[in-house]
């Protein structure tokens, strides 16, 4: 499994010893395989060589486990009726049934359950964010905050993360709170898309958040970054319960 994804280690994010997370590595060293998870035209996953490889190391993904993203707050219960369901976020009480999203810097943000009996997953952009992406998953797993543990994965860090005032404008018309998240330096502006998701979930009574302090854009070697080259190329952040 180690040639193509690499698992969160229990340090890095403690959790219930069955609940398995994962993100895919940039490059496949002993394959040397570039992980595509390009965007098809309807923002659908393509089914590549290198997903083909990934569905030969994790036998229990099938394409039933995508989600069709679209920087929204709709979440779904996995395994869905519907094929590739438009959503940024799914979460499962099934055993084996991965959820998965796809990024190159927004943030993906796994959480799971004190006892193992669920796992899921968020696509946050900064429109999720600060449209209630998080309010709308405390609304679907009915489950205190205070019983779920959270891992904010690689993200662009906010030195990386540049805005104009067109952003600023729009976040002060949402919340002029949100605005205490973007920081002058330079005469430029920088948005820190961590800070908020953590402010956000510490609102909702959250206790337990690990966050990975690794860079997208700063860390060209291991991951994809659409603001560094305008990449077609994802990461697929994968958990599931054992």
């Amino acid at each position: 499994m180690n040639t193509i994804l690499e698992e969160i280690g229990y340090e890095d994010w403690n959790r219930p010893s069955n609940i398995k997370a994962f993100i895919s590595k940039k490059r496949s060293h002993l394959q040397q395989i570039e992980l595509d998870f390009s965007r098809g035209p309807e923002g659908l996953p393509n089914c590549s060589v290198s997903t083909n490889e990934l569905y030969k190391v994790l036998p229990l993904m099938d394409d039933s486990a995508f989600i069709r993203q679209v920087h929204g707050i709709d979440i779904i219960q996995s395994p869905s009726k519907d094929f590739f369901p438009e959503a940024d976020g799914a979460f499962s009480l099934q055993k084996d049934n991965p959820c998965v999203v796809l990024t190159a810097d927004c943030l993906p943000l796994m959480f799971c359950d004190q006892n193992g009996k669920l796992a899921g997953i968020l696509h946050c952009g900064w429109r999720g964010l600060v449209n209630g992406i998080i309010n709308s998953l405390h609304k679907h797993v009915e489950i205190s905050f205070k019983n779920l543990s959270f891992w904010l994965g690689p993200t662009l860090c906010i030195n990386c993360f540049e805005v104009k005032k067109d952003f600023i404008d729009h976040l002060n018309l949402i919340n002029e709170d949100y605005l205490n998240f973007v920081h002058a330096s330079n005469d430029k502006y920088f948005f820190d898309i961590r800070s908020l998701c953590v402010e956000l979930l510490g609102m909702q009574k959250a206790s337990k958040v690990a966050v990975s302090k690794e860079c997208t854009f700063c860390l060209e070697d291991k991951y994809h970054s659409y603001r560094r080259n305008k990449t077609r190329a994802r990461h697929a952040s994968i958990i599931w319960i054992s």
